[in-house]
């Protein structure tokens, strides 16, 4: 029998040139409105300016370039080789939309994490993690019909789009911005120097404790009826995963700080002042 190597040595894709060069302006704009973002912060000297800078170089060196072609590797998904310039790294081709789609998104985290520190309700990072996913996964669909990418040998695609990736694509930034609020009062000095491996440690662990099941599945080549059945568990397990930080007693204190509960900020009208007597 074939193992899944063979399977992908069969898998070099060509994308439209038209679309790929779509997408990498669309990524671009990204990166810019990206940096104009960090730049504006820098210049009014947030305390949080070093970390988004930080994440930003993440997102252009670990993430493309270590965990996006393991992962590649582990969830079985390929991209085009013609029309725009790319590198190969453990054998997975990385057009130059990769690296983009990384540098140009990632601080999107530190919007969760804004989120986060302001009291957002918990259904509002469930929200978003959903939303987002989904929106990503359409973007993913989009590319896939015109041969930027494809997942193969995977037996539970939506539309070309694995179903975890539904949730997982924007769970993950929930769970990015949830560990950087967790850490970031304890970031002083020397310490600086961890924050380019917290959105890479956090996405892997996440993506994988979450969707391990659904990637044997995969490797050992199972019928639809199996992969369909762990594909599903393997989203619910990515969605309790957001729920769980939504709801843990990190976000909580910052919804109490700003006097608000996990069902949303209290916004009555202010309460009065009792009139001394005289």
């Amino acid at each position: 029998s074939r193992g899944l190597g063979d399977v992908y040595k069969r898998q070099v894709i060509h994308g439209e040139p038209w679309w790929a060069w779509t997408v990498v302006a669309i990524l671009v704009a990204c990166l810019a409105i990206s940096l104009i973002w960090v730049g504006w912060m820098t210049l009014r000297r947030h305390e949080d300016a070093l970390m988004y800078w930080l994440i930003m170089l993440s997102g252009v060196t670990v993430l493309p370039y270590f965990v996006e072609p393991w992962l590649d590797v582990i969830g079985a998904t390929t991209y085009m080789t013609n029309a725009l310039p790319y590198v190969t790294i453990a054998d997975r081709p990385l057009p130059i939309f990769v690296p983009l789609v990384w540098v140009g998104t990632a601080p999107t985290a530190l919007l969760v994490y804004e989120m986060i520190k302001k009291g957002w309700a918990a259904w509002t990072l469930i929200s978003f993690a959903v939303i987002f996913g989904i929106g990503e996964c359409i973007g993913e669909m989009v590319n896939s019909h015109f041969g930027l990418m494809r997942y193969y040998s995977n037996n539970a695609l939506v539309y070309g789009v694995p179903l975890p990736s539904l949730v997982q694509n924007g769970g993950f930034l929930v769970m990015i911005a949830w560990v950087l609020v967790v850490i970031r009062p304890h970031m002083r000095g020397y310490r600086w120097a961890i924050i380019p491996f917290v959105a890479p440690g956090a996405y892997l662990a996440y993506t994988i404790i979450c969707t391990l099941p659904n990637y044997f599945a995969i490797h050992l080549g199972l019928g639809p009826g199996p992969s369909w059945a762990i594909a599903s568990l393997c989203t619910a397990l990515n969605l309790l995963a957001v729920v769980i930080a939504a709801y843990s007693p990190t976000c909580q204190r910052y919804r109490d700080a700003v006097g608000a509960t996990v069902l949303g900020p209290v916004r009555g009208a202010p309460s009065k002042q009792p009139v001394p007597v005289a």
